[in-house]
C-alpha cells in the first residue's frame, strides 16, 4: 500500500472529527504477495530484483546477529510467518472511507520511489555459480 495513503488518512483523523470512533482497515486497491510486490519494483527500478524466502530460525538469528534483541526478532519473525502470510489477506475500504477517493496502487509507489531515488541501484549483489548477470536480492522471512 501506499505510505502516502496511510499518511493522508491519519493526519485526517487527526483533524476533522467525522472520524472519532471509526476504524479504518488501510489497504492498496488490490492484494499483493511479497513476490508481486519484489516485481513491481523490480520493473519500476529497471533492473531485476529475486524475492528469496528465508526460513523464520535463520532470519531470527540474522537480526539478533544484527543487535536486535532477541524477543523483538521473535516477534518479528512471528508477524511474518503468522499475520502477513496471506491467509487472512482482503482489500480494505479505510482508504475509500476516510478519504472519499481510491487508494492509490502500489505499481504507482513504486514507480514514485524508483523516480526519487529512493532504492539505491544495487540493494545486494549475489552471484551464483555459472550466472554471468547480477541480480538484486531483497529478502523476506
Amino acid at each position: 500500500m501506499d505510505v502516502d495513503d496511510i499518511a493522508e488518512v491519519a493526519t485526517a483523523a487527526f483533524l476533522d472529527s467525522r472520524h472519532v470512533g471509526e476504524v479504518y482497515e488501510l489497504t492498496g486497491p488490490r492484494l499483493l504477495t511479497f513476490g508481486e510486490a519484489i516485481a513491481e519494483i523490480a520493473q519500476a527500478c529497471g533492473q531485476a530484483i529475486d524475492f528469496v524466502r528465508v526460513a523464520p530460525r535463520d532470519y531470527t538469528a540474522a537480526l539478533t546477529r544484527g543487535g536486535v534483541p532477541a524477543d523483538f526478532a521473535r516477534l518479528i519473525a512471528y508477524l511474518f510467518t503468522e499475520l502477513v502470510d496471506g491467509r487472512n489477506a482482503a482489500v480494505g475500504d479505510g482508504v475509500e472511507r476516510a478519504l472519499g477517493r481510491r487508494p492509490a496502487d502500489f505499481r504507482d509507489y513504486a514507480r514514485g520511489c524508483a523516480a526519487r531515488g529512493v532504492w539505491p541501484p544495487r540493494v545486494r549483489r549475489l552471484h551464483r555459480a555459472g550466472e554471468a548477470q547480477e541480480r538484486t536480492v531483497m529478502v523476506e522471512a
